[in-house]
């Protein structure tokens, strides 16, 4: 797997997830796993070096650590769907299972925030955190798997030292 990083750096990537057990260093030496830290200011060739990473240790997944990072240093909305589109193209020709992560600005609508996401992916689940009366709650939303049925409903998950639970048989009552 390849982990692309636009904003946070490797060393804090690495300590987040010790709580769950993983150990990247180990999986870095096998060939197993590969992280890149890109500034994006210089997004111009970060394709390039994605795509040469996956070949080079024969990666089956990609994680791109924000698609929103990319969006704040390329300004002309055009330019920017292309780029996202033709990273979608690259990872897969290379069959990969790609993760595009990309945030919400809070309070606003739909499901993405530069309107292409949704529409290259394909699955895309949504994420929520919402505040409910004097507390917070996390829900989750299967929004589109393409060629598989899903739940249309929202569905409460947790975040524990154990990962991500997702309760299936219950339903999210966050107003929407």
């Amino acid at each position: 797997a390849v982990y692309l990083s636009f904003e946070e750096p490797i060393e804090a990537i690495k300590e987040n997830v010790k709580g769950f057990g993983w150990d990247f260093d180990k999986l870095e030496k096998s060939g197993k796993f590969a992280f890149i830290r890109y500034d994006p200011f210089h997004i111009e060739d970060v394709f390039n070096i994605l795509e040469s990473k996956v070949r080079e240790i024969k990666a089956s997944r990609v994680v791109v650590d924000s698609i929103s990072a990319i969006g704040l240093h390329v300004k002309d909305s055009t330019e920017l769907r292309r780029m996202i589109f033709n990273l979608s193209m690259i990872l897969r020709k290379l069959g990969c299972t790609a993760l595009l992560v990309s945030e919400m600005v809070p309070g606003s609508k739909g499901i993405s925030r530069y309107g292409v996401e949704e529409f290259v992916a394909d699955a895309v689940i949504v994420l929520y955190y919402e505040r409910i009366q004097s507390s917070f709650t996390r829900a989750l939303q299967v929004w589109k798997v393409r060629g598989s049925a899903h739940s249309q409903k929202l569905h409460p998950y947790k975040i524990d030292n154990n990962g991500i639970t997702v309760y299936s048989k219950e339903e999210a009552f966050i107003q929407r």
